[in-house]
């Protein structure tokens, strides 16, 4: 598993701890994590609707609050959530980062839900770098 619930860290939200061998994979993790809050069968999730973005921020935090944030609008919005994620570095050192996707229309029926995010925090957010391996701790309000 990529991820691991963290039950001490917050009492009311979901806070998790995420862990990558790199920069461009902390995010396709912490997709994993995402989608594993939300709904007891991520697995399920299909690839049929691509979309592209971008994350941007000074810190690693700041584009992790900004990735989340942006797959919160696609689930609320758009009702998608995403089971395939492509990271494409700016040329500005990862401050901007260009995001592909791939998933498909949140079927409750097949992925049986669980929990709604309603925002990624800021409490407790972390991006660490140790030896190459990423590790990241976030807070989400349900």
């Amino acid at each position: 598993m990529s991820y691991r619930f963290l039950k001490d860290l917050s009492k009311s939200d979901v806070a998790v701890e995420i862990r990558a061998k790199s920069a461009k994979e902390i995010f396709g993790e912490s997709a994993k994590a995402f989608n594993g809050i939300i709904v007891k069968n991520p697995q399920l999730i299909g690839n049929s609707i691509k979309k592209k973005f971008f994350v941007r921020g000074s810190t690693m935090e700041d584009r992790m609050f900004d990735f989340f944030d942006k797959l919160i609008y696609y689930k609320d919005v758009h009702s998608i959530l995403f089971s395939r994620i492509s990271i494409e570095p700016g040329t500005d050192k990862l401050r901007r980062i260009e995001v592909k996707t791939a998933g498909s229309i949140i079927d409750a029926g097949k992925l049986r839900p669980i929990v709604d995010i309603k925002a990624v925090t800021m409490h407790k957010l972390s991006v660490v770098e140790k030896k190459g391996a990423f590790t990241a701790t976030v807070v989400f309000d349900v």
